[in-house]
């Protein structure tokens, strides 16, 4: 097994980075984030005949990919590939667009396995002139991890929410409800047709 790249935090990163990322940032940041953390949950999507509404879970590999692209991005400044937005456009035309702090799964193995945040504790213990900033660095980290954690939840509650999860399955029952009238009025029409022709077959027209 080849061995893995390693991503090594240097005092000239330190210097670099930045300690602190405004909160308005961060908020406008985790709130998008969050709702690319949120996936519909695969599984049952009937019971006993019955259309049932859909359920979210987290994300968690995205979430991991957000988390290290704050790092590096926000924090580091190091470069780091991101992940590709796949998606259809107006023309019906596949494109695939880079989602800005969210790393690539094999970047995303590449900062884990190097332990970058053990890097930043170990060079926080040293007392050589940059322990102040990563200390002040880690901390505004976590709290950026924790906004984002908080913004997945509002995510998932809001999407799951059971008055609105009632509202859609309510929907989708008016929705077959209309769909099965439609059918009876196109049936009762097409016997009203046969019925007149028959009469004029009758008469000998």
């Amino acid at each position: 097994m080849a061995e893995m790249k390693k991503v090594v935090i240097t005092t000239e990163d330190i210097q670099r980075a930045e300690s602190y990322v405004p909160v308005a940032i961060k908020e406008a940041a985790v709130r998008l984030m969050a709702t690319l953390c949120i996936e519909e949950a695969k599984g049952e999507k009937e019971a006993q005949g019955l259309p049932l509404p859909t359920i979210y879970r987290e994300n968690r590999l995205h979430r991991q990919q957000f988390a290290m692209g704050i790092l590096a991005g926000f924090y580091l400044k190091k470069p780091y590939r991101m992940a590709k937005l796949q998606y259809i456009d107006g023309k019906g035309e596949t494109r695939k667009e880079d989602l800005n702090y969210m790393m690539d799964t094999e970047d995303l193995d590449i900062w884990a396995g190097s332990h970058v945040v053990n890097q930043l504790e170990r060079i926080k213990k040293k007392r050589d002139g940059c322990a102040d900033k990563v200390y002040d660095l880690l901390y505004d980290l976590k709290g950026f991890e924790n906004m984002l954690t908080g913004a997945i939840r509002d995510e998932l509650e809001r999407r799951n929410d059971p008055l609105r999860r009632m509202m859609e399955l309510f929907g989708q029952a008016v929705s077959a409800e209309a769909l099965a009238a439609l059918q009876k009025n196109l049936d009762g029409a097409k016997a009203a047709v046969k019925e007149a022709m028959d009469e004029v077959k009758e008469h000998g027209g």
